[in-house]
């Protein structure tokens, strides 16, 4: 697989992404400047050229599932691997796998990915505060080999000033005044 280039500009217009996810009824992303957040405009032309080599996904936070199966639209040929601390969100489809999984628990972790190939993306929407991000990065980007996105980011947390050193902060403008529309991004 080539390199993901995560220097990519994001789309100033709505993009497959944004239509998959927003029919899905993800928060990721929709075709409407409205959406919550709107990260599939970077996502789009950071993950396109890469959309049919993708073979495994990994999303943290599972929430309802939308974004795991718009996921599953958008790559493919991929499985996609879903993490959460509510045991209520776990579910199996075609091509989806969720298990449990406490981001703040080193153990929990370790345990949640035992066994489990790396992933060619993963993407931590779990809880969007500086220590649970930190440790899971920590904990799981050893099973990466791909891109490694960290969302929603609280930029009042002065603690991410080091972090963002060792990545790149995207920040996408939107219409709402919130302060979470923000992404790191590593590539190993």
């Amino acid at each position: 697989m080539i390199p993901f280039d995560i220097n990519v500009p994001v789309s100033p217009e709505p993009t497959p992404l944004c239509e998959i996810m927003q029919r899905m009824g993800s928060d990721k992303g929709a075709a409407s400047a409205y959406a919550q957040h709107n990260y599939t405009r970077y996502y789009h032309p950071l993950f396109n050229p890469h959309r049919k080599s993708v073979r495994r996904v990994l999303e943290l936070g599972i929430f309802g599932g939308a974004s795991l199966r718009g996921w599953r639209e958008y790559f493919p040929n991929a499985t996609i691997y879903g993490l959460d601390i509510d045991k209520e969100t776990l579910f199996t489809e075609d091509r989806i796998v969720t298990a449990y999984c406490n981001s703040t628990s080193r153990s929990s972790v370790l345990e949640a990915l035992d066994g489990l190939p790396l992933f060619d993306i993963i993407i931590d929407d779990g809880p969007h505060y500086f220590d649970a991000q930190y440790s899971f990065w920590e904990w799981s980007n050893v099973k990466c080999n791909g891109v490694y996105i960290c969302e929603d980011l609280d930029r009042n947390d002065g603690r991410w000033e080091r972090w963002m050193r060792e990545g790149r902060l995207v920040d996408i403008p939107h219409v709402h005044n919130g302060t979470d529309n923000k992404l790191m991004v590593w590539t190993p």
